[in-house]
């Protein structure tokens, strides 16, 4: 989900820019990551804008030597906008290693090879093609961002108040945070479970018979409380083995992306976050239905 790139390199491998662009990957890493969106949006809004313009110079794709002004024009206006997207490539790494970027980083150099598509009788159609790419590249980012507005959020069923840690777990994946998102949505998954054990009023029973709420139990305490607990109706469990397993690992996740010494080297931070996501609403819905009953809401502590 992350969008910065690892080094100046890595972008340059897959992008190729035009000798006219200058990326500097230092300036890019030292800026916030609200500069980096501001960014972001000026680039692509400089794409539209260019685009627009472009499509509006029908005769300055007309290649007859007595139109050489509004060539010269287009071809200044081909160059802003390949900067303008390779500016935007720079800011975004997941929008240039997508399919929708591949046209666009073919064609961008167009105003390099500008005089050999104007000799060969070419330009008019690679024009065509450069605006075509432009657009299929302003799309795809817009995509993103649609996309990106319903990551983790859309299909839950949670109230708003229980809503609230995944939604900052989105903005934090937007933003390239993905291991601080990761520990945003195991809280929200952790806000579920204490939130169901208070409404159900679940109790721990400790080893000389004293009761204490389980939703103000440890985390670790909590699932094991869940994995506890049955259904009436066919005596299963609320949270089966494997389901106990899946909250143990989204709890090490979590805790791993707040303890920066324990992470592991490779972590699908977004796949873990879908995961608790999932897992909530799942749990939450289990726990709305009509006239669903527990066998007991007292789990003796004895792990």
């Amino acid at each position: 989900m992350s969008w910065p790139w690892s080094s100046n390199e890595e972008f340059c491998e897959r992008v190729i820019p035009c000798d006219a662009f200058e990326p500097d990957f230092g300036v890019v890493q030292r800026q916030t990551r609200f500069e980096q969106v501001q960014r972001m949006a000026i680039a692509a809004e400089n794409i539209s804008s260019g685009v627009s313009e472009l499509k509006q110079m029908a005769l300055a794709i007309d290649p007859r030597p007595d139109n050489r002004d509004r060539l010269d024009n287009a071809r200044r206006l081909v160059l802003r906008i390949a900067t303008a997207g390779e500016e935007l490539l720079l800011l975004h790494r997941r929008l240039a290693k997508s399919r929708t970027a591949d046209d666009f980083i073919a064609i961008k150099k167009l105003h390099e090879e500008w005089e050999q598509h104007l000799i060969g009788g070419t330009l008019t159609q690679e024009i065509q093609n450069f605006i075509s790419a432009s657009e299929a590249l302003s799309d795809g980012f817009s995509e993103f961002v649609r996309d990106d507005s319903e990551l983790l959020v859309t299909e839950s069923i949670l109230p708003d108040p229980l809503l609230r840690d995944f939604r900052l777990a989105r903005d934090l994946f937007l933003v390239g945070f993905d291991e601080m998102g990761a520990f945003a949505a195991g809280r929200g998954l952790e806000g579920v479970l204490r939130s169901i054990a208070a409404d159900r009023e679940i109790e721990m029973r400790s080893k000389d018979g004293k009761l204490s709420l389980a939703h103000e139990a440890r985390f670790h305490d909590l699932i094991e409380v869940f994995h506890r607990l049955r259904w009436s109706r066919d005596k299963s469990q609320v949270v089966d083995a494997p389901g106990k397993d899946l909250l143990n690992l989204l709890k090490g996740c979590r805790n791993n992306a707040a303890h920066p010494n324990q992470r592991p080297s490779e972590v699908d931070w977004l796949a873990v976050a879908k995961l608790a996501s999932k897992t909530a609403s799942t749990l939450w819905r289990d726990f709305q239905r009509p006239r669903v009953r527990l066998v007991s809401k007292v789990v003796q502590r004895d792990w």
